[in-house]
């Protein structure tokens, strides 16, 4: 004789069940639309991606939730430093001196993004720094994952701070760039003004090089670029 309580439906545990698929749904698109947000932003790093996938469950703060923020604040961040201190002023007269380049070289590519904000817009530094590397040295570091918009920023800071005693250094570091993972994609996300900053580096390439053994033919087609005969 069949058991009466297998035809029973438990609907509490039908309703738990469609409320937790309900969320999956929702996380999954929630994310999805963060990810291109992420994108369309030009995040530098995939730390900041991630970050911004990561918060895509938060809400904007409500007109409510905002009295109140505008008043001044009693209690100082540090209660513990008189802003007359001498330290604290030594510290900060410290803000304009010149960056200096980090000392070593990075284990890997999220040392060298670390490394590489600490530099900041100081661009001639950084294109120093980026030629302190050997081209092998720095596709090492940075083999798993080019971060979102570095290679923009590259191409930009050899265009601009562009010298003939690197044009050889500066060529090999570009070809071995093109074998990071997510290199199509950065390629694909260049703006119109790092475009412009690319098809600039080659023609210097270009004419520096026109006359060397290099492969200037397929590293401009590899970052989109027409060769020019």
């Amino acid at each position: 004789m069949a058991d009466p309580n297998e035809d029973t439906i438990d609907f509490q545990k039908l309703e738990k069940e469609l409320s937790l698929a309900v969320d999956a749904h929702n996380k999954y698109w929630r994310e999805n639309d963060a990810k291109f947000r992420a994108v369309e932003q030009r995040v530098e790093t995939y730390e900041q991606f991630r970050d911004i996938v990561a918060a895509s469950h938060l809400k904007p703060l409500e007109k409510g939730d905002k009295e109140g923020l505008g008043r001044p604040r009693q209690q100082p961040w540090n209660p513990y430093v008189n802003k007359n201190d001498k330290d604290v002023q030594n510290l900060e007269s410290k803000t304009d001196q010149p960056l200096q380049i980090p000392g070593h070289l990075p284990k890997d590519g999220h040392e060298f993004m670390q490394q590489w904000k600490r530099l900041a817009d100081n661009q001639q530094e950084k294109y120093n720094y980026i030629l302190q590397f050997d081209a092998d040295q720095l596709f090492s570091t940075i083999k798993h994952e080019i971060s979102f918009g570095l290679l923009g920023e590259i191409l930009k800071l050899f265009n601009m701070h562009f010298k003939e005693e690197n044009c050889t250094d500066i060529f090999l570091i570009l070809k071995q760039l093109s074998n990071t993972k997510r290199f199509s994609l950065s390629i694909d996300f260049l703006s119109k003004k790092e475009a412009q900053h690319r098809d600039e580096l080659m023609a210097k390439l270009q004419t520096v090089l026109k006359c060397s053994d290099f492969d200037l033919k397929s590293l401009t087609k590899i970052y989109g670029k027409k060769s020019v005969e």
